[in-house]
């Protein structure tokens, strides 16, 4: 039942009659050999179908159906959108197997290097420092209510809707004056300004008990 499609595709075929027994996984070798306790959180996902956005950094993650180096190499540039070039990555290959297992920790930018791949290799990666998510909306939010929590920022604190008012027109005209000189970098940099006041904003209201954002988030989705 687990990380094998062809029983998915059998029990989905009412023309075939399937009994699944219950037997060990290979996610308990799996677990095993790179030493980690699943109660901390982790992920299983496809590696011929990963999806960035699907990805959770901050949890254990292993990686299987990478069985080439074509495959590798997919898994690695998606890696790469969010982890460091010389992330470590442990390559499990036969886990459970006393003769046959091999575990190896490669940087990320070797991965599809240098290795023998088959239908038992699976990919681990350890939970990533919140350093290295700093582009990632967790990171924000968890910034924006630090510094509005207790040990804060004292002027962060103080803010109210009213008094961030004049702040969020004047990065409204900032972004406006960035885009006047076709500057990229400028806008970016503006854009997270604005951000920052929605966030503000949110946390706010968030605090008051009105609404969150995800709340805000929804609303434009649904828009």
């Amino acid at each position: 039942m687990v990380a094998e499609r062809t029983v998915k595709i059998l029990r989905n075929n009412e023309e075939v009659k399937v009994d699944v027994i219950g037997g060990q996984s290979f996610i308990d070798a799996l677990f095993s050999a790179v030493k980690v306790d699943p109660i901390e959180g982790f992920q299983l996902l496809d590696g011929t179908d990963l999806k960035r956005e699907l990805i959770q950094y901050r949890q254990h993650i292993f990686i299987a159906q990478v069985y080439d180096e074509m495959a590798a190499s997919e898994v690695k540039l998606t890696l790469m959108e969010d982890l460091p070039y010389d992330y470590p990555i442990t390559i499990v290959d036969s886990a459970g197997d006393i003769e046959n297992e091999k575990v190896n920790t490669v940087p990320l930018y070797q991965l599809d290097r240098q290795f023998q791949f088959s239908n038992l290799t699976t990919l681990y990666i350890k939970p990533a420092d919140s350093s290295l998510l700093h582009h990632q909306f967790d990171t924000i939010r968890e910034v924006v209510a630090r510094l509005r929590g207790p040990g804060g920022c004292p002027w962060d604190q103080k803010q109210t809707h009213e008094s961030l008012r004049r702040f969020l027109i004047e990065e409204a005209y900032e972004v406006i004056d960035a885009i006047e000189e076709e500057d990229d970098a400028h806008i970016a940099e503006e854009l997270g300004d604005v951000l920052l006041q929605v966030m503000l904003h949110s946390q706010i209201a968030e605090e008051s008990g009105y609404f969150t954002v995800n709340d805000v988030i929804r609303s434009i989705t649904d828009k």
